[in-house]
């Protein structure tokens, strides 16, 4: 289905985080690529930097949970009949800029990447409508236990493809702790979330519910 490696070429990136880059997928209006980058080694962690640049187990350890994480929220999904709270994780293609991840794209149609949180809310275009939307979410989290390691308001992205629009998470799902604590002690993992939550309801300059656990 895809040539290796892929030819990105001159193509600007949609957006950049800390440890890739997402490019538009050359001929697919519903994909994109995450393309990571090059290894930087920390200066004041010189043993973790010698076992990443001698394992390549090591170097791609997050993706390896990525992965096995997405898989387990789909087993959740197909029992529940739910729409899936995370993008979706296609393949592993060689790139010319590096190693890439195809994944669903959330949003519109056409040139660009979806609304997110971030850009609804510095706009001043976030809505009663889209607190609404984002409750919802924070009730699937629940519901499905979720694990969620960066819930930046940049990584929460509105869907408007479906029936009905949903934020999607499309970055930060799972664990990607060097010890999974939060995998295996449930009250550890609540005590996350709500600590996320609460800094989301300060972005959107609301509150936090602990008790209903919703913002408002």
């Amino acid at each position: 289905m895809f040539k290796e490696p892929m030819q990105l070429g001159d193509l600007q990136p949609l957006a950049k985080g800390t440890y890739r880059s997402i490019y538009p997928m050359p001929g697919r209006d519903d994909l994109m690529i995450k393309v990571m980058h090059p290894a930087k080694p920390n200066p004041r962690k010189r043993i973790r930097n010698w076992i990443k640049g001698n394992s390549r187990n090591q170097r791609f350890r997050f993706l390896f949970r990525e992965y096995d994480y997405y898989l387990k929220l789909k087993i959740i999904q197909e029992q529940r009949q739910e729409p899936l709270p995370v993008s979706n994780l296609m393949a592993l293609v060689q790139t010319d800029k590096g190693l890439g991840m195809v994944v669903e794209k959330i949003g519109p149609t056409g040139e660009g990447i979806g609304k997110t949180v971030q850009s609804l809310q510095q706009s001043g275009a976030f809505s009663a409508h889209h607190l609404l939307l984002i409750n919802r979410l924070i009730q699937q989290i629940r519901d499905w236990d979720m694990l969620v390691n960066d819930l930046n308001p940049g990584n929460i992205v509105l869907n408007e493809r479906g029936d009905e629009d949903r934020f999607v998470i499309v970055d930060g799902f799972g664990d990607s702790s060097f010890i999974p604590i939060k995998s295996f002690v449930r009250p550890v993992n609540s005590r996350s979330l709500s600590k996320k939550f609460a800094e989301l309801a300060t972005f959107l300059e609301k509150s936090w519910n602990s008790e209903a656990s919703r913002i408002e």
